[in-house]
């Protein structure tokens, strides 16, 4: 949600506590760059501020603004009116989780939700939790990995395979959802695995519906799974995943 007065601050919810993105005015970071130039050629001036040693790491040199500066280069107005906006709008609750501007950042195109191939609902929305039916790898209504998992020199397929599962889980709970920002966190994904008797590597192969699922939502996209091989999946696809997501209202 941005600040319509100026646009220069973002408020969002990723993953739990909302965060203020700020943009400073140029006139002040000019202020802040003069003023820290100062400083460090002033060898007395530049230790005195220096409070480096007091924050945790190994942190070589942090210097500690002075209160004349804050009060008269502009900068507390700055801040005060950027976290005057931020509780405002955190109260009103008008805050935009931006998931899909993380998705767009990450290049990543969603897939068209798939029609069911039976008969069934391709989710189900039942009070705060979303049930998404088994996803397979679809792209432009067509299947991109089928066949077996053999002895791993396929599974990078296989890895990719199940990413394309995970995207049109997301896809499906846009289309139930209206908007992904909904999306409290994954509780669950079930994953199946169409291989070999003798392939063993199933959680590996399911990690790449989990790993893009993390990267997207971050600790809201952390879930519990399974991860099991399937003499043979719908259409031959390679994997399936499901998934069950708890959601706002």
């Amino acid at each position: 949600m941005t600040n319509k007065k100026d646009d220069v601050i973002k408020v969002i919810r990723p993953f739990g506590p909302s965060i203020a993105r700020v943009k400073m005015p140029d006139i002040l970071v000019e202020n802040l760059n003069n003023y820290i130039d100062e400083i460090i050629t002033d060898k007395n001036k530049s230790k005195q501020l220096d409070h480096g040693q007091k924050l945790a790491g190994n942190v070589s040199q942090e210097l500690k603004l002075e209160n004349n500066f804050i009060a008269t280069s502009g900068f507390q107005k700055f801040l005060a009116s950027s976290v005057s906006t931020w509780i405002k709008l955190s109260e009103n609750k008008e805050i935009k989780e931006l998931i899909e501007e993380r998705i767009k950042e990450l290049g990543i195109e969603l897939p068209t939700p798939a029609v069911p191939a039976g008969s069934y609902l391709p989710f189900v929305l039942s009070g705060s939790q979303l049930w998404v039916a088994g996803q397979v790898p679809f792209w432009d209504g067509k299947i991109k990995y089928r066949g077996k998992v053999h002895d791993g020199s396929n599974i990078k397929d296989a890895v990719a395979s199940a990413r394309l599962c995970a995207l049109n889980i997301i896809a499906q709970a846009k289309a139930a959802l209206g908007d992904l920002d909904r999306i409290e966190r994954f509780i669950k994904l079930g994953g199946f695995v169409n291989a070999v008797p003798e392939f063993t590597d199933h959680p590996i192969v399911i990690n790449g519906a989990s790993d893009i699922i993390t990267e997207i939502f971050g600790d809201a996209g952390r879930h519990a799974r399974f991860a099991v091989g399937a003499n043979g999946l719908p259409l031959n696809s390679t994997t399936e995943v499901d998934a069950i997501i708890a959601v706002r209202a």
